[in-house]
């Protein structure tokens, strides 16, 4: 994913979400349901919630037209939610 989109209503980046152990080792026989809600200038683009077959699943995130940030969470059951933020820049910047 990247970490900047330019708020021009159309520019978008692909969020991924995975379910790891303690040391960063992917869980693929895992089956959960991923909730996400996003806080800012910013839409999410897919299935929400959806199910994480393989222990990971994706969707998009795309800028409106407000420079600031964008805060996606996922929430999934008995596991703590965990955050991530995007800048969105003005054009030209």
């Amino acid at each position: 994913m990247s970490s900047t989109l330019v708020v021009d209503g159309s520019d978008i980046t692909r969020l991924v979400v995975r379910i790891t152990d303690e040391y960063g080792n992917p869980l693929l026989y895992v089956i959960r349901v991923v909730s996400l809600e996003i806080a800012g200038e910013a839409h999410l683009i897919g299935e929400n919630p959806f199910s994480m077959v393989g222990g990971q699943g994706a969707l998009y995130v795309r800028a409106r037209h407000r420079p600031g940030t964008a805060t996606v969470t996922a929430t999934i059951a008995g596991l703590p939610a965990v955050s991530t933020t995007v800048t969105l820049l003005p054009p030209g910047s």
